[in-house]
């Protein structure tokens, strides 16, 4: 939503996820309470919708079914069609079986994207830099150690994404951010925001121990993506 309608993602999305953004919303919307519902089309985000109200707790939710709602709810219709002829080609049970996800589909579509490592690091920032610097370190010899598809799967898992704007991470905005959170402990997995192209680390004691929590992470990613 953000490259395809830099407006529309500011005032409806960007205001949401700030820190009191469902109230926010109400105000700019004049509205006394949000639901689960696009007030362009007055079309449900979920089933039940709209009666559910929007809060802090469930913003994030909404957020990603509005965003859904404004790529596809237009098109749903072609795109099943369109899904449906992809998989008389390549069935879904062969993509399942081999284990593709929607990031190998992308990297085999639009080809390797070949992440320049040092470009990465140079427009890189974040709170884990001054508040955990080993944290930090440990996050970019993780990176050095894996494979051009795992790379673009930690850029996707963190920004959506897996190619680059033409400059790379220079052109990439919000500028790439790796977090310490300090509100979990170690026991929890890293976490992403997409929309401010954010990886949130938990305080990790060692880099064997970031490694195989990113690892877990990915890995979720992609399960709950599913090829459906």
């Amino acid at each position: 939503v953000r490259a395809l309608d830099p407006v529309y993602f500011k005032n409806r999305i960007e205001f949401m996820l700030s820190e009191g953004g469902v109230e926010v919303m109400c105000s700019i919307l004049d509205e006394e309470k949000l639901y689960f519902v696009d007030l362009d089309t007055d079309r449900e985000l979920k089933q039940g919708g709209s009666t559910i109200v929007v809060n802090e707790q469930n913003k994030q939710e909404y957020v990603t079914l509005l965003s859904e709602n404004y790529l596809c709810g237009q098109v749903r219709k072609q795109l099943h069609q369109f899904l449906q002829g992809f998989h008389e080609i390549v069935p879904l049970e062969l993509l399942q079986k081999a284990g593709f996800d929607e990031t190998d589909l992308s990297l085999i579509i639009c080809g390797d994207p070949k992440i320049d490592l040092d470009d990465w690091k140079e427009y890189s920032s974040g709170t884990a830099a001054k508040h955990h610097k080993d944290l930090y370190n440990w996050f970019w010899k993780c990176l050095d150690e894996m494979s051009e598809d795992d790379r673009a799967r930690v850029l996707q898992f963190t920004t959506g994404i897996t190619r680059l704007p033409p400059g790379g991470f220079r052109d990439l905005k919000p500028t790439f951010k790796v977090d310490l959170n300090t509100s979990v402990n170690k026991m929890h997995l890293p976490t992403s925001h997409t929309c401010f192209n954010t990886l949130s680390l938990p305080p990790y004691e060692s880099k064997e121990e970031l490694q195989e929590k990113l690892k877990q992470a990915l890995t979720m990613a992609s399960n709950e993506f599913g090829l459906r």
